[in-house]
């Protein structure tokens, strides 16, 4: 895909950490770095990432129409 759109692609995942474990994420993320030059995830509990996750992100609060960094 790389080669053929001379882009990185992004990747969105929409609210996948409340099915999986902590070890399942991490690897999630993992084979997801290795594919995408962007990550999106969208979860409705920031500690479903986990802290070693958070810790390497932006994260954003979205309430209510309104956007914020946290």
């Amino acid at each position: 895909t790389r080669a053929r759109l001379s882009a990185e692609p992004i990747l969105l995942l929409d609210d996948v950490f409340s099915d999986l474990d902590q070890g399942r994420r991490t690897n999630l993320l993992s084979i997801g770095q290795s594919l995408a030059g962007q990550i999106v995830i969208t979860c409705t509990e920031a500690e479903q990432a986990g802290s070693d996750i958070l810790g390497r992100a932006s994260v954003y609060l979205v309430h209510q129409g309104t956007i914020a960094k946290q």
